[in-house]
């Protein structure tokens, strides 16, 4: 499945740790937040917005079928074994339930030094998820938000949600400016259009025949608060997967599914509301932290 969004999670709650800060720009006030990237264009308030899904739907669903076949299949085994019960009926999910156990979109959004990325995840729990007792063979999905905040050149914040169970916690530090690099080099690969937006976006070029890929915004802006990549569209690298997956270990499948980003929504120049760039109502209550460990 998708294990490979974490790339982009600051934290999952209950097991993991907010993800270090990115290192910040320089700090001056004369600084212009509109700069050009390799000759390019001047920097534009930006909204990204892109959703991750199987590259295959039907290739996905088959492997998730098979692999809850061979679940229930065993645990109808022991069920008969200690005289219990077990109807895999109660444990079924529909193709549309099992397309939305792993999902993610990603909101990025960029004003001069000003810049927000918001990503909602639906992850699948794998630690019940078996043949085994105390374990159900219907998967289950934990839904978390990730945000990360750069309201100002030198001061960054970042909240992690746990929707599921109403909690997060905030990690924020100021004055932590230095040098940053610009993102990625320039892209060598093909330049094409975006679906359904009027612009284009160019497909970089990956090192050591890796397959994952990203089709950066072109012509190309560089934001110097972030040093982030306009990624728009991307691919994940193809794992090799087993024949058979071990039944005590079905959460090998999270890493085996290619995925792909798609944009949902590509704006240059549209003006972006002031909130996105500040800390949600329901998260101003949450513990902090100074990142300092």
């Amino acid at each position: 499945m998708m294990t490979s969004f974490s790339v982009h999670r600051l934290c999952a709650i209950g097991g993991m740790v907010l993800a270090a800060l990115l290192v910040l720009p320089a700090c001056s006030p004369n600084d212009s937040a509109a700069q050009t990237a390799g000759g390019g264009t001047k920097s534009q308030t930006i909204t990204i917005v892109r959703e991750r899904r199987p590259e295959d739907p039907a290739a996905y669903l088959k492997m998730m079928r098979n692999t809850l076949a061979r679940c229930q299949e065993t645990k109808a085994e022991l069920a008969r074994a200690l005289g219990k019960p077990y109807d895999p009926q109660a444990e079924a999910l529909s193709d549309d339930e099992l397309m939305k156990l792993e999902t993610e979109v990603t909101e990025e959004y960029f004003d001069g030094d000003r810049y927000a990325k918001v990503v909602n995840s639906s992850l699948l729990k794998t630690e019940l998820w078996g043949p085994n007792e105390g374990e159900s063979c219907r998967p289950v999905a934990k839904r978390i938000r990730n945000i990360r905040l750069q309201p100002t050149r030198c001061k960054q914040i970042d909240v992690a949600y746990d929707l599921d169970e109403g909690t997060g916690i905030r990690e924020q530090a100021e004055d932590i400016c230095a040098p940053r690099s610009r993102g990625s080099a320039e892209p060598m690969g093909e330049l094409v259009d975006i679906p359904g937006t009027g612009h284009r976006c160019r497909w970089n070029v990956a090192e050591g025949g890796a397959p994952a890929r990203a089709c950066l915004l072109d012509p190309q802006h560089f934001y110097p608060s972030t040093g982030a990549d306009l990624v728009v569209m991307s691919t994940s690298a193809r794992q090799a997967l087993p024949a058979q997956f071990p039944i005590d270990d079905m959460a090998m499948i999270a890493n085996g599914v290619a995925t792909v980003e798609r944009p949902l929504r590509v704006e240059i120049g549209t003006p972006i509301a002031p909130g996105v760039f500040e800390v949600p109502a329901d998260a101003k209550a949450f513990p902090l932290s100074d990142g300092r460990g």
